[in-house]
C-alpha cells in the first residue's frame, strides 16, 4: 500500500526539520539547551515534545509554548505523588451527584445519596486508595515530567486560548497564566485533559463564557460541595495536589494547598489564574496566599480560593486592604527579584528566597517610590528590606536596592499608610538601618518624639481584628429563649441580640417576668461564635457563683451591682458531647455550637445575660503587668505598671511618636500605635 500524499508531505517536513536541527551547532535557544542538559535521562522525553511540534508550521506557536515550559522547568520541584486511577473513580462518583444537585437547585434532594456515597467511599475506596498512594521526596520537574504530560498540557491550553476572556491576552501572558501545568509548588498530575472535559461545559452556560466572575463563582459552588474529608478533622494532612479537593474542608488544609485546587480548574477552562501572596498582613507577621484572575487590562481580581466569590472591583476585598505588598507566583524566573539582585554571599529571608515572584502591588493599591537614608551599611549586601514591626519583631514586606555611595536604599511600589523602616538581613535576623517612617501620599513622615510630654491612657495592646469583627456580626440575630420542656418544644423567644457586641463582657437586659427552668441562646446561623455567656440572677442561690466583673474603663466608675451566674447544669445542641467553652471563663475559647444554655433545676426568672463574643483577649487585663515603650531611633522604655482595671496610664511620656505596649506575662499579639486625640491609632491597621 502506497503512503498518501499528505503522509509523505508531513514526513518530508519532519525530515527537513530534523536535518536542520542536526546540522545546526546549537539547535535550541540557550535556555532550552541548558534545561535539556540538566534533564539527564529525561532529555529524550523533552526532545520528543520539541520534535512533535517542529513538524507542522501551524504548530509554531505551540513549539514556542513547549520551549517556554522546558526552559523554565529547572526552577520547579515538588513532592511527587502517584495516585491510582481509582482516585478518579472516586472523584467522578461524587462529581455526578454534585452536578445533579447544582443543576436541579435542590440541595436536599441528593443529600441522602451523597451521605450514602461518602459512607461507601470511606468503607470501600478510602483505605484502599490511601494504601496505594505513593509519595516520593522532592523531585525536579526537569527530571520527572515526560512527553505525554507536556503535550497534553499544551494541547488543552491551546483549546481554550481563543475564549472571549482571552482574546486580548498576549502570548506572553498566556504562557504565564494559562499554559503552566502548576500553580505554585504543589504535586502535579497529568490531569489537564480530564479537568477540561469535566468543567468546560460546566462553566460555559449563560454568561460565564464572557464573565470570568460568574465562572469562578460556579467553580466555588462546585468545590464547596466536596465536603467529605480525606483525613479526619484535626489530623495532620498530606499535600495531594489537586486531590486535596476531597479534603478542602479539613481544618489543617492551608491556603497554599487550597489555591492550586481551584487554580488548576480555572486554567483548564481558559481563565487566566495565578497565586497572589502577601509576605505578611499589616497587623500580623503571618502571610497568606489567595487566588486571582488576570484581566486583559492589566488588573487582577483577588479572592480567597474556594471560600469567596470574586468581587466586581478589587477595592471591595478586605484582604487587599489588609495586605502590605502583593506578589504573584510566576512560572518563569524574574530577573528583578532578590534571587538575582543579591550579592554572592548575601542570604535571603524566606519570603523572598525564590526567583518565581513578581511585584504586582501597584496593580492593586496606590503606591509610591522613594529613597531611604541608611545609617548603617553592610558592604556585602546589595539589598535592604522595608520592614513592619509586629509581634515584637521586624517583618520584611518589600526589598530595595542599596546605593552604597549615597548610603540609601531605593524602594519601589510601596503602599500608602504603611509604617516601617529599612533593615538589612544578616545572620538570619533583621537589623534596623534607618528611620522609622510612615508612607504618606506626598511625603514620608518620620517617627520622632517631641520635647513635650503627657499622659497616655491605654485600653489595648493590639487592635480588634477584622476576622473577630466578622464573627461578632454573625451573632446579630441571636435569640434568647426560655422553656419548661427540656426539648424546648414550648420555647418562648425572650429577646434578640440586635446590637453589635464589643470584644469584652457586656450585659444584655430584657423584659421577662415568667419563670423558666431552661434558658438558652440560639444562633441565627450554624454557629454561635460566643466566648463566654452567663445567665444572671440578683441574689446568691444554690448552684450559683459570683458573675464575672464587667470591664472598667474609667477609675471614677468602678462600683458595680453584684450579680450571680448560674452554674448548676449546662446544656447544648449536642446531646452526646456538651461544649462547655462558653462557660469555661476563658476568653480565648469559644463555642461553635448552634445553641448553649442552662438547666436551672427549677423554674426561675432570668432577665439578664452577661456575654462576650469570640475575641483575641487583647484588651487590658486587670492584674497583668504592662510595659510601655516609645520610638526614638530605637525602642526606649517609659516604664511598667500592673493593671488595676481594664486600662493603664503612663505619665511623662514623650509625645508625637510611635508607641508599643507589651503584656509581659502572656500573649504575643502586639502592634505599635500612635496616640491622637486621646485614642490609640494602631499602625498599618485598616478599620
Amino acid at each position: 500500500m502506497q503512503p498518501s500524499i499528505k503522509f509523505v508531505t508531513v514526513n518530508l517536513v519532519c525530515l527537513a526539520a530534523m536535518v536542520e536541527l542536526f546540522v545546526s551547532c546549537n539547535p535550541y535557544p540557550e535556555d532550552v539547551a541548558s534545561a535539556l542538559q540538566m534533564a539527564g535521562h529525561n532529555k529524550r522525553e523533552l526532545q520528543k515534545v520539541l520534535n512533535h511540534y517542529s513538524c507542522n508550521p501551524e504548530d509554531s506557536l505551540k513549539y514556542r509554548a513547549a520551549e517556554f515550559l522546558i526552559q523554565n522547568m529547572p526552577w520547579h520541584t515538588s513532592t511527587q505523588v502517584e495516585v491510582p486511577e481509582s482516585a478518579w473513580e472516586l472523584f467522578y462518583l461524587e462529581d455526578s451527584l454534585i452536578k445533579n444537585r447544582m443543576r436541579d437547585g435542590a440541595y436536599w434532594k441528593y443529600q441522602d445519596a451523597l451521605n450514602g456515597y461518602k459512607y461507601l467511599a470511606k468503607k470501600i475506596f478510602y483505605r484502599k486508595l490511601e494504601n496505594q498512594i505513593v509519595i516520593k521526596n522532592n523531585i525536579p520537574d526537569i527530571l520527572s515530567i515526560d512527553a505525554e504530560f507536556l503535550i497534553e498540557n499544551i494541547e488543552y491550553a491551546f483549546k481554550v486560548k481563543g475564549l472571549d476572556w482571552n482574546k486580548s491576552l498576549t502570548f506572553e501572558k498566556f504562557c504565564e497564566y494559562i499554559l503552566p501545568y502548576r500553580i505554585s509548588a504543589e504535586p502535579v498530575f497529568n490531569i489537564r485533559g480530564k479537568l477540561y472535559r469535566n468543567f468546560a461545559g460546566f462553566v460555559k452556560p449563560d454568561t460565564s463564557a464572557t464573565n470570568p466572575t460568574e465562572a469562578v463563582s460556579r467553580v466555588n459552588k462546585y468545590i464547596t460541595n466536596f465536603y467529605w474529608d480525606w483525613d479526619e478533622i484535626g489530623e495532620e494532612t498530606k499535600d495531594y495536589g489537586f486531590f486535596n479537593i476531597f479534603n478542602w474542608n479539613n481544618s489543617n488544609l492551608r491556603c497554599v494547598e487550597q489555591v492550586p485546587i481551584q487554580g488548576q480548574i480555572l486554567r483548564s477552562v481558559g481563565l487566566p489564574a495565578v497565586e497572589v501572596f502577601v509576605p505578611a498582613f499589616r497587623d500580623t507577621d503571618i502571610g497568606h496566599s489567595s487566588l486571582a484572575y488576570y484581566k486583559s487590562d492589566g488588573k487582577y481580581v483577588v479572592f480567597v480560593a474556594i471560600y469567596q466569590d470574586p468581587p466586581d472591583t478589587i477595592v471591595d476585598l478586605w484582604e487587599v486592604n489588609r495586605g502590605t505588598k502583593y506578589y504573584e507566583r510566576t512560572f518563569a524566573p524574574q530577573k528583578n527579584t532578590p534571587w538575582f539582585l543579591k550579592s554572592e554571599t548575601e542570604e535571603l529571608p524566606a519570603s523572598f528566597a525564590l526567583p518565581l515572584i513578581r511585584d504586582i502591588t501597584s496593580a492593586l493599591v496606590e503606591t509610591r517610590n522613594f529613597d531611604l537614608e541608611l545609617n548603617e551599611i553592610y558592604e556585602a549586601n546589595n539589598l535592604c528590606y522595608f520592614c513592619t514591626f509586629v509581634n515584637s519583631h521586624w517583618v520584611p514586606v518589600g526589598w530595595g536596592e542599596v546605593n552604597h555611595k549615597n548610603k540609601t536604599a531605593h524602594f519601589k511600589n510601596m503602599p500608602l499608610d504603611l509604617t516601617g523602616m529599612p533593615c538589612f538581613y544578616t545572620g538570619n535576623r533583621m537589623v534596623p538601618a534607618g528611620k522609622m517612617v510612615k508612607i504618606a501620599g506626598d511625603s514620608l513622615h518620620p517617627a520622632v518624639p517631641s520635647e513635650d510630654t503627657g499622659m497616655l491612657t491605654l485600653t489595648r495592646k493590639f487592635p480588634h481584628k477584622d476576622a473577630m469583627k466578622y464573627f461578632t456580626r454573625m451573632i446579630l440575630g441571636t435569640t434568647i429563649e426560655g422553656a419548661n420542656n427540656k426539648d424546648f418544644s414550648d420555647a418562648k423567644i425572650l429577646s434578640i441580640l440586635d446590637d453589635t457586641l464589643k470584644p469584652y463582657f457586656q450585659d444584655h437586659v430584657f423584659n421577662n417576668t415568667e419563670p423558666y427552668r431552661y434558658y438558652r441562646i440560639v444562633s441565627p446561623g450554624y454557629h454561635l461564635y460566643v466566648a463566654e455567656v452567663e445567665f444572671l440572677v440578683n441574689s446568691e442561690l444554690p448552684g450559683t457563683s459570683p458573675a464575672s466583673p464587667l470591664p472598667v474603663f474609667d477609675s471614677k466608675n468602678v462600683k458595680q451591682t453584684e450579680y450571680f451566674k448560674d452554674t448548676s447544669h449546662y446544656i447544648g445542641d449536642d446531646v452526646y458531647e456538651m461544649d462547655c467553652k462558653a462557660f469555661d471563663s476563658d476568653m480565648l475559647t469559644y463555642t461553635e455550637k448552634k445553641w448553649v444554655g442552662v438547666d436551672l433545676g427549677v423554674p426561675r426568672v432570668i432577665n439578664r445575660i452577661r456575654i462576650a463574643p469570640r475575641n483575641a483577649d487583647n484588651g487590658i487585663i486587670p492584674g497583668d503587668n504592662y510595659q510601655l515603650l516609645y520610638w526614638d531611633d530605637g525602642w526606649k522604655t517609659v516604664g511598667a505598671t500592673i493593671a488595676t482595671y481594664n486600662f493603664v496610664q503612663f505619665d511623662s511620656v514623650p509625645l508625637n511618636t510611635l508607641y508599643w505596649l507589651r503584656n509581659t506575662g502572656r500573649g504575643k499579639e502586639e502592634l505599635p500605635f500612635y496616640y491622637k486625640g486621646g485614642e490609640q491609632v494602631f499602625t498599618n491597621f485598616v478599620e
